[in-house]
């Protein structure tokens, strides 16, 4: 019996609270500081005689995930996130052979970024009020 086509997302960032990079997984999230460079890698599984595309998409989940702030066509890719907020990430691999179709989603991967140039701390005497 053959194994079903699949992936296996993962994103991975340095993170520098932790000193190390961190990988993350399907249905996974965290939080780090921007600009924050993110590897996304598809891990495509048993493709056999399938031909496949990988799609990346990017987006803002205020605004959802019908409005990418980015979309590749690559089985892995680079991408900096520059501005604060919560970003979802997902994969989407279409897999062909002889006129056979597997389409594949993957979970949603969460990154909400953090900008500490952005939080202003005062000592107590000068608080602006």
């Amino acid at each position: 019996m053959m194994k079903s086509q699949s992936a296996k997302p993962t994103i991975t960032f340095y993170s520098k609270e932790d000193e190390n990079d961190i990988t993350m997984t399907e249905g996974e999230s965290n939080t780090s500081e921007a600009p924050l460079e993110i590897i996304c890698t598809a891990n495509i599984d048993n493709p056999n005689s399938y031909t496949y595309v990988c799609e990346w998409k990017i987006f803002d989940t205020a605004i959802g995930e019908d409005k990418p702030i980015l979309t590749r066509y690559e089985e892995n890719t680079n991408y900096t996130l520059t501005k604060s907020g919560s970003y979802g990430i997902k994969l989407f691999v279409t897999f062909t052979n002889n006129g056979d179709t597997i389409e594949y989603e993957s979970d949603l991967l969460t990154i909400t970024i953090i900008s500490m140039t952005s939080i202003k701390v005062f000592p107590k005497k000068d608080i602006p009020r």
